[in-house]
């Protein structure tokens, strides 16, 4: 489709320095997972939004995402075409350079699998967060008089450690939460289960936990 694309970079595919493809993968014992992109008519404004991340929220010692510019297929294209036609050239493409390939349909029964996959483990909490490394989230919360700033140490999603620059709330905050799960509900009947001792509200127990993930 004269785009002159580019290995470029760690795992980029480039045009003219800004990347239309990134790749990543995950090794397991002999197994590996490898999956790419191929931006081709996304809402950059959106798109960028999106990935952003706040980097003094979150510390961790995990292989870092490698950010660039990036930009459309479509802009590089000497015609514009629906991403349905690209997608047939890409697919046609494949089937003239490898004609050994053949295409696979999932049968229902491959769907009811991976649906029970999802059901018992890749949509569960323990393989979305429990599986993450160590890390620490860092957040302000904001009390009567103040925001006090709150350091939070999470190890296969689960808090270990609560730190602050206020030591009485520091003390309540680990009596409350230590070894709750960092998920939101979670928080949130944690800290409804012993309101009455520690005197929140509802509508306090909801900023709170906001606080800890915005």
């Amino acid at each position: 489709m004269h785009v002159a694309a580019k290995f470029e970079g760690k795992n980029d595919l480039r045009v003219k320095g800004l990347k239309i493809s990134g790749n990543a993968e995950h090794v397991f014992k002999n197994k590996v997972l490898h999956h790419g992109t191929l931006l081709f008519s996304s809402d950059l404004s959106q798109l960028n939004h999106f990935i952003k991340v706040d980097s003094e929220k979150y510390t961790d010692k995990s292989v870092k995402s490698i950010r660039s510019k990036v930009a459309n297929i479509v802009d590089f294209l000497h015609e514009p075409i629906a991403i349905n036609v690209f997608k047939e050239k890409i697919i046609q493409f494949i089937g003239e350079r490898f004609p050994n390939c053949t295409e696979y349909a999932l049968t229902p029964d491959d769907i009811d699998q991976i649906q029970e996959m999802v059901n018992t483990k890749y949509g569960t909490w323990q393989w979305n967060y429990g599986y993450s490394p160590k890390f620490i989230s860092n957040a302000k919360i904001e009390t009567e008089k103040k925001f006090v700033n709150v350091e939070i140490t999470i190890e296969k999603g689960i808090i270990k450690k609560i730190e602050s620059e206020v030591r009485s709330l520091q003390l309540q905050w680990n009596q409350i939460l230590a070894d709750c799960t960092f998920d939101p509900k979670e928080l949130k009947v944690r800290l409804q289960n012993t309101q009455d001792i520690h005197k929140m509200t509802d509508i306090q127990i909801d900023r709170f936990v906001s606080q800890l993930f915005n």
